[in-house]
């Protein structure tokens, strides 16, 4: 019998500058996410986040993209952040 999905509410905290979502090792574990591999973060533009493992990609190419997005995508996480 499969469980049934429970949502997590979390709330983010102010990291210096900015905020930040804490994943515990119990949520990362649940969700099958490695606790040191690479994730890959999917926003949605009316709202929502989705987080999945990314398998096989090199580290490199990841923090690339991560920046990249990170570049254009600046004022839509500050608005999320600020929610």
């Amino acid at each position: 019998m499969r469980k049934k999905f429970k949502p997590m509410i979390l709330r983010p905290i102010k990291h210096g500058k900015k905020r930040a979502i804490v994943l515990t090792d119990q949520m990362l574990e649940s969700a099958g996410l490695s606790k040191s591999g690479p994730i890959q973060l999917t926003v949605n533009p009316s709202g929502g986040l989705l987080l999945q493992a990314v398998e096989g990609a090199p580290e490199d190419v990841v923090l690339k993209t991560f920046k990249n997005v990170k570049r254009k995508c600046f004022r839509l996480f500050r608005r999320l952040a600020d929610r």
